[in-house]
């Protein structure tokens, strides 16, 4: 596979934060009873991770907190903890 990183792309921030929006309204019975009521770590990564490419520190900073630790595989979690010490 490809990844094209360029002019045209129609992925950002807003447009990653708007569909998890979408994905979490549409299938919200069946996150919490997957997950207990916490959501599933990645939603709350990927919310996280673009709040914080808009600069908005704060909504990052709850989503990210979020996070059950435990559930990360260890990449992700490196990555995570990046972002939370770049907004101290």
């Amino acid at each position: 596979g490809y990844y094209w990183a360029s002019g045209g792309n129609i992925s950002s921030p807003e447009r990653t934060i708007k569909l998890l929006d979408v994905f979490e309204e549409r299938y919200a019975k069946d996150i919490n009873e997957l997950s207990a009521g916490a959501g599933f770590w990645w939603l709350n990564y990927l919310k996280g991770e673009a709040y914080y490419l808009l600069g908005s520190y704060a909504m990052a900073m709850k989503h990210l907190k979020r996070i059950h630790w435990r559930q990360i595989r260890l990449l992700s979690m490196i990555k995570a903890l990046w972002i939370i010490l770049m907004m101290k």
